[in-house]
Order: structure tokens, then sequence, then C-alpha cells
């Protein structure tokens, strides 16, 4: 069980970082809003595990070579556009809405993969997955609503446009996660 909770903790990294730099934006209920986002994090996270489990190692072998790529391209996208529009002082721009489920769903998915490989090592090994997924699934939903409040907390504190910090998030982790793979 520890162990299950440490990896869900480790996993659990990148999901704090975009569920804080996405909910700068929230601009209705914030508690409404960082609910959604938590459960779509959260069971996109439980998810990825549970299909990298199923497809075994041949899944994560595949992945492993362009992963990175991935989360890197989708943080680096959605991170900008929050750049450019904390830069845009037009009131009529579209803002990175945390209401937009796809939005969430992608965030969730780019924060994910690594998840997706973690569930086809456990799966190569034989190892049971159910304790692990509803352990990602719990832990998952708790640190993206924490990080998710306390970004409205963070707001009133700083005197900037919070969406080019934001943005500036998503993209430094984007840059994060392909050089750490890179260099492996």
């Amino acid at each position: 069980m520890l162990e299950w909770i440490l990896m869900a903790l480790a996993l659990n990294a990148d999901c704090l970082a975009v569920a804080v730099a996405t909910g700068c934006c929230i601009t209705g209920n914030r508690n409404k809003t960082a609910l959604k986002l938590a459960l779509v994090f959260a069971l996109v996270q439980g998810l990825f595990p549970l299909l990298g489990w199923l497809a075994g190692m041949q899944l994560g072998t595949l992945i492993c070579d362009y992963d990175h790529w991935i989360a890197f391209a989708l943080l680096v996208i959605i991170g900008g556009k929050m750049m450019y529009e904390g830069f845009t002082n037009d009131s009529s721009r579209n803002s990175v809405n945390p209401e937009n489920i796809w939005l969430l769903l992608v965030l969730g998915m780019a924060t994910s993969i690594d998840a997706l490989a973690v569930g086809a090592s456990v799966g190569f090994i034989g190892g049971k997955i159910v304790g692990l997924v509803l352990c990602i699934v719990v832990v998952t939903f708790i640190v993206s609503f924490a990080g998710s409040r306390f970004s409205s907390m963070l707001q009133r504190y700083v005197k900037f446009r919070i969406e080019i910090a934001g943005g500036l998030i998503l993209m430094g982790l984007g840059v994060k996660i392909l050089v750490e793979h890179l260099i492996q």
C-alpha cells in the first residue's frame, strides 16, 4: 500500500503543477470547476495505467519512444495560449477556459502518459493493478482539487496577469518532461 501511495504521488507531480496553472484561469464557481478538474484528472490518471496494464509491455515499449514529445507538445501549446491570452489586453479574448471538458481531457492525458508506462510495466511483471489504480485515482483527485483551489489564494497575492505564470508553468513542465526523457 505504501508503494502504491508513493507511486501515485510521484505520478501526480505533473497533475499538481497543471492544476495550479489551470486553476489560475477559473473565473466562475471555483469549487465546481476545481471539482470538475479533479474528477477528470483522476479518471484519466486512473484509466491510463489500466490501459497500459492491459496492453502490457509491447505498448509500453512503443509509447516510451515518443511519450515525452506528446506531453511536451500538448503542454507547450496550451501554455503558449495561456501566455498569449495573459499578454493580450483585449476584453473579448477567448481565454483558456478550465470549464471546457475537452481542455481538461487534453491536460489530463498530457499529465498521464507516464502512468500508461507504469501500468505497462506492472502488467509485464504480472502485478495486480486494481489497488494501484484506485490509489492513483484517490491521490490524483486530492492533489488536483487542492492545487486548483490553492491557485485562487495565489491570485490574491500576485500582482501580474496570472495566466502568464500559468502558461510558463505548463511550458516549463513540458520542457522538463522532454529534457528528462532525452537525457536518459
